[in-house]
C-alpha cells in the first residue's frame, strides 16, 4: 500500500493557510514527502512533512480574519465564466445531459399535475371567509342492536327549535334539497336537481357572490328563486333575469330576485338554484311534518361567535335532544362539523335526500400525493446519481482551475451554479408542460375545477424550494470531491466517485427506486382486480339492459299506467316497473319491531317504496312466500315484503306470516315474501336489511328492461313513445349500469392515475438506469476490451453488470412488499365487498420491472460487447 502524508497536518495546514496559496505548497510538500521516502523511513519522513508544514506560518500565508467581508468585484464575471463552462460541458456531454433534464422534467411536471388537484381538494370552501365559525349539524342515530349510523342530515324542527336558545349561536339556517323540479318559460322546460330550498338566512351566514339582486332579501318572501347566471342564460338567454318568472312544476310561479355568480367548484354545496324555503310543501301521503324532531330530510347550518367552542356546543345540543326524548335510551345524536371539514369528512356519512353535495376523500389525496412525491423521488434519485457519475469526467478541467489559481470556494461554486441552473431550467420546464397538460388531463379524469394564475403562482414557493433542494443534493458532493481532490491527480484524471461496494449510496439510490416502481405497478394490479371485481360481483339483481327514467311524482301518476301499456306491445321490452328509490343511490330508512316484542327491541330498517313488478323487473329472486299482488288489494296497507339479511336481522326463522310494525303507519304489517339480498346501495357498504312496501306517495323512478342490448333502438323507442302520450313533458333516462359504475367512478381515476404513474415510474428508473449503465461503460471500455482479449464471452460481460441490478430488485422486492400489502389491505377495508391480494402480485409486478430493467442493461452491454477490441485499446 502506498504511503500518503500524515493527513493531520494536511488538515492543519489547509486550516491556518490561505486558499490562493494553499494548493501550490500543498503540492510542494507532497512532492518533498514522496522525495524522503526514497531517501528516508517512513517515519522521518513524516517528520520532515510535519516540519514543513510549521515553516510556512508566516504573515503572509496565515488567512484573514474570516468575519472580514471582501467583496469581489469580478462577481458577475464569473458566475457568466461558470455558466458558459457548465454549458460547454453539458454540450460535451449531450446525450447524458439530455437524460438528465428529461428525466428531472417529466418528473416535477407530474409532482406538478398532481399538486395542482390536490390543493383544489384541499382549499373547499376556503373562500367563505366565515369558515372557521361555520358549522353543518349532522346526526347520528343508534339503535336498540346497537346499530349506529350518520346523515349529514338534520330534522326539520331543529334550527325553528334552537334559534335563539343557545347566545353562541349568532344565526341558524335550514335546507331542503329540491329533490324533484321541473322548470319552465314558457315552452322551454328542464328537470333540474342541483337546487335547494333555502331560508333567508342562508345566504347571510355562507356568502355567495351575486351580479344582481341582494343577498340578504332575495329569499325572503315565498315563490322566490336565485339562479346562477349560467342557468339564466339557459332559461332566458341572458343574465338581465332579476324580476322574470319561472314555473315550477307546472304550477308554481316563482320570481327571480337575485342572479349569483358562477358557484366555486371547491363548494361542497354543489347547486344551480335556491328556492326561498317557505315555498316547500311536504308532499302529501308523507308520514312525518315540517314540526318532526325525527324526519332527517334537512341541511342545518350554524354560525358560531368568535371563541366559541364547538364541543361545547355540540353537548348542549345532545343535552337538548335527551330532554325532548326523555323516554328514549338512544337519542339522536347532533355532530358539529366545521365548514372546511365538510368535503375531506363527509365520506362515511350518508345523504338521506341524495343530493349532489359534493364529497371527497382523504385516503385518495393521501394516495395521489404519495404517488406524486414518489415520482419526485425517482427523477431526483436519477438526476443526483447521473449528475455525481458524469462530474468524473470534468476532473481534469477541476485540476487545470486549479493550477491557474482557482480557489476552491471557486470550484464549488462554479458546479452548484451549474446543477442549481439545471434544476431550475427544469421547473420552468415543468411549469410550462403542466399548463399545457392540465386541461387535457382533467377532462379526462373528470376533474371539476379549472387552472387559474392565483392556484399555479401559489406552488411556486415550495417547488422552488424543491428544485433547490435537488439541485443542492446532486451538486454538494461532486463539488466537495472534486474541489479537494489533489491537482495532479485530477490533472491524471484518477478520480474515483464512490466504489463497488453495494451499500454505496448510488446503488442505494437505485434500490430506492426499485422499490417505488414494484410498489406502483403492484398498487396497479391489486387497484384494476379491484374495481374489476365490483363491476363483475354479482349484486342480487339483473343490472344489464334496464333503463332507468326518472320525472315528476305527478307525472308520474298521470302516464305512468298508459306509457306502460304503449312500451309493453313491443316485444323488445320485458318488464316494467317503478320505485321511489333508485338502486345505488342512499335509500331511506325507518323503524321497525316484531308484534311479539316491546317497543325496547326497535329497529332501524332501509326501506324502498316499490310497484307490483318490481322483483321481476329487477330481477330479483324470491326466497319464501310472494310478492305484491293486484289482486290482493289489501297488500297496499297490510303487506310487507323483506330481504333475507333483514330476517336474520329480526331473529325470525320463519318470516313469512309475521307481522311488524313499520314506519309507524297505522297497524301491524303481515310479511308476505323473503328475496334474496341485493346491492341496493354501493358495494362500499354491506347489504343492510331492507322491507319494501307499495307505494303511498307518488312515486318518480321508472325501470324499462329490454330484451337486447341495443342502446340506440331502446333510447328511441322510450322516446318516441313518450312523445306520443305526454304533450311533451320532458323526460330524463340513463341506463341503470352506467349509473352503477358511477358509483365507484373515484376508485376507477385512482387506479388510472396509479397506472400511469406506475408506468412514468418504470420509464424514469429505466431512463435513469440507462444513463448510469451507459456511463459505466463508456468509463470501463478498457475494462471490456481486456477481458475480451482475454477470453471473456459476451455472457460474462453481460452478467459483469447484469447480476447487480438483478440483485436489487429483488432485495427491493423483500423490502417493499410487507410494507405495500400492509396499505393496499387498509386501502381495501374500504369496501364491504374486496378481493384477497394474491401471493404472486409482488412476484409479478418484480418480475415485469426486471425484465424492463434487464433489456435497458443488456442493450448496453451488447453494444459494448460487439467493439472490436484492438480498437478500443488503441484509442486508450
Amino acid at each position: 500500500m502506498k504511503l500518503q502524508p500524515p493527513q493531520l497536518a494536511q488538515r492543519f495546514f489547509s486550516w491556518y493557510c490561505r486558499n490562493h496559496l494553499h494548493d501550490s505548497i500543498l503540492g510542494d510538500l507532497d512532492e518533498r514527502f514522496y522525495l524522503d521516502l526514497q531517501k528516508h523511513s517512513p517515519r522521518k519522513a513524516k517528520i520532515r512533512y510535519w516540519l514543513g508544514v510549521f515553516s510556512f506560518i508566516s504573515r503572509f500565508t496565515l488567512k484573514r480574519d474570516r468575519k472580514t467581508s471582501y467583496q469581489n468585484p469580478h462577481a458577475m464575471l464569473m458566475l457568466k465564466s461558470n455558466l458558459i463552462g457548465s454549458l460547454r460541458f453539458l454540450n460535451r456531454n449531450k446525450g447524458f445531459a439530455f437524460i438528465n433534464i428529461l428525466g428531472l422534467t417529466i418528473g416535477m411536471t407530474s409532482f406538478l399535475l398532481i399538486l395542482f388537484f390536490v390543493n383544489h381538494e384541499l382549499s373547499f370552501d376556503n373562500f367563505h371567509q366565515n369558515r372557521e365559525h361555520v358549522f353543518r349539524v349532522n346526526f347520528a342515530f343508534e339503535d336498540n342492536s346497537g346499530n349506529k349510523s350518520t346523515l349529514v342530515n338534520s330534522p326539520p324542527a331543529f334550527a325553528p327549535g334552537i334559534r335563539g336558545k343557545f347566545p353562541e349561536m349568532t344565526r341558524v339556517s335550514q335546507m331542503r334539497y329540491a329533490m324533484n323540479c321541473l322548470l319552465a318559460n314558457g315552452e322551454l322546460s328542464f328537470y333540474e336537481d342541483h337546487g335547494y330550498y333555502a331560508d333567508s338566512v342562508f345566504l347571510e351566514i355562507l356568502k355567495f357572490d351575486f351580479s344582481s339582486g341582494s343577498p340578504s332579501t332575495a329569499l325572503d318572501e315565498p315563490n322566490s328563486i336565485v339562479i346562477t347566471k349560467e342557468m339564466a342564460k339557459k332559461y332566458f338567454g341572458h343574465t338581465n333575469a332579476v324580476g322574470s318568472t319561472l314555473l315550477l312544476n307546472n304550477g308554481i310561479p316563482l320570481k327571480v330576485t337575485g342572479i349569483m355568480s358562477t358557484i366555486p367548484t371547491n363548494s361542497h354545496l354543489n347547486f344551480d338554484f335556491l328556492i326561498s324555503f317557505p315555498t316547500y310543501v311536504v308532499p302529501d301521503g308523507y308520514a312525518s311534518d315540517l314540526t318532526s324532531w325525527d324526519w332527517l330530510g334537512f341541511h342545518t347550518y350554524v354560525e358560531l361567535e368568535n371563541q366559541t367552542d364547538p364541543i361545547h356546543f355540540q353537548e348542549k345540543l345532545e343535552q337538548l335532544f335527551r330532554d325532548i326524548h326523555p323516554e328514549d335510551d338512544h337519542p339522536m345524536q347532533p355532530i358539529v362539523q366545521n365548514l372546511s371539514d365538510i368535503y375531506l369528512g363527509s365520506s362515511d356519512m350518508t345523504d338521506d335526500v341524495a343530493s349532489h353535495m359534493r364529497t371527497g376523500s382523504r385516503l385518495n389525496i393521501y394516495s395521489l400525493m404519495a404517488i406524486a412525491v414518489l415520482i419526485l423521488i425517482i427523477a431526483a434519485f436519477n438526476f443526483s446519481n447521473l449528475s455525481n457519475a458524469i462530474s468524473v469526467n470534468r476532473s481534469k478541467g477541476t485540476g487545470i482551475r486549479k493550477v491557474i489559481g482557482a480557489q476552491r470556494r471557486t470550484i464549488m461554486w462554479q458546479l452548484l451554479t451549474e446543477t442549481m441552473v439545471i434544476t431550475l431550467s427544469c421547473l420552468v420546464l415543468a411549469y410550462g408542460l403542466s399548463i399545457l397538460l392540465f386541461p387535457k388531463i382533467a377532462w379526462l379524469m373528470e376533474w371539476d375545477l379549472a387552472l387559474s394564475f392565483t392556484k399555479v403562482v401559489s406552488t411556486l414557493p415550495i417547488m422552488t424550494i424543491t428544485a433547490m433542494l435537488i439541485g443542492l443534493s446532486a451538486g454538494l458532493y461532486p463539488a466537495l470531491l472534486l474541489s479537494r481532490f489533489n491537482i495532479i491527480k485530477s490533472l491524471k484524471q484518477e478520480l474515483k466517485i464512490g466504489s463497488r461496494n453495494p451499500f454505496q449510496f448510488k446503488n442505494m439510490l437505485m434500490l430506492l427506486q426499485f422499490s417505488i416502481s414494484i410498489g406502483l405497478i403492484s398498487a396497479t394490479f391489486v387497484l384494476t382486480q379491484q374495481i374489476n371485481y365490483l363491476r363483475n360481483r354479482a349484486t342480487g339483481f339483473d343490472k344489464d339492459n334496464v333503463v332507468v327514467i326518472k320525472m315528476l311524482p305527478e307525472d308520474m301518476s298521470r302516464y305512468f299506467k298508459v306509457y306502460k301499456e304503449q312500451l309493453m306491445q313491443y316485444s323488445a321490452v320485458r318488464g316494467i316497473s317503478r320505485s321511489d328509490r333508485s338502486v345505488g343511490e342512499a335509500w331511506p330508512f325507518s323503524g321497525i319491531l316484531r308484534t311479539d316484542e316491546g317497543p325496547e327491541h326497535g329497529k332501524m330498517i332501509f326501506f324502498n317504496l316499490t310497484d307490483h313488478d318490481y322483483f321481476k323487473t329487477m330481477g330479483i329472486d324470491v326466497l319464501d312466500g310472494r310478492t305484491f299482488s293486484q289482486q290482493n288489494r289489501r297488500d297496499s296497507t297490510d303487506a310487507v315484503v323483506i330481504n333475507r339479511k333483514a330476517a336474520t336481522f329480526l331473529d325470525l326463522d320463519n318470516p313469512v306470516g309475521q307481522q311488524v310494525h313499520f314506519f309507524d303507519l297505522e297497524g301491524p304489517r303481515t310479511i308476505i315474501g323473503v328475496v334474496e339480498n341485493f346491492n341496493y346501495t354501493s358495494l362500499h357498504q354491506d347489504i343492510g336489511p331492507v322491507a319494501m312496501v307499495l307505494p303511498f306517495i307518488d312515486l318518480e323512478y321508472m325501470y324499462v328492461r329490454f330484451a337486447d342490448s341495443n342502446p340506440t333502438d331502446n333510447i328511441h323507442l322510450l322516446e318516441t313513445t313518450w312523445e306520443q302520450i305526454s304533450s311533451g313533458a320532458p323526460m330524463e333516462s340513463r341506463f341503470l349500469d352506467d349509473n352503477l359504475n358511477q358509483l365507484y367512478k373515484s376508485e376507477e381515476r385512482l387506479s388510472y392515475l396509479i397506472r400511469f404513474f406506475s408506468g412514468l415510474s418504470i420509464f424514469l428508473a429505466s431512463l435513469g438506469l440507462y444513463g448510469i449503465v451507459a456511463f459505466m461503460i463508456n468509463n470501463r471500455i478498457k475494462e471490456f476490451g481486456i477481458r475480451k482479449v482475454l477470453g471473456a464471452s459476451a455472457l460474462s460481460l453481460h452478467l459483469l453488470f447484469v447480476k447487480q441490478y438483478v440483485y436489487q430488485v429483488l432485495i427491493a422486492m423483500t423490502l417493499v412488499a410487507p410494507i405495500l400489502h400492509y396499505y393496499l389491505n387498509r386501502w381495501l377495508q374500504a369496501f364491504a365487498y374486496r378481493i384477497v391480494i394474491e401471493w404472486w402480485v409482488y412476484p409479478l409486478s418484480t418480475l415485469l420491472l426486471l425484465v424492463i430493467a434487464l433489456m435497458t442493461v443488456i442493450y448496453q452491454t451488447i453494444k459494448a460487447a460487439r467493439e472490436n477490441p484492438s480498437g478500443i485499446l488503441r484509442s486508450e
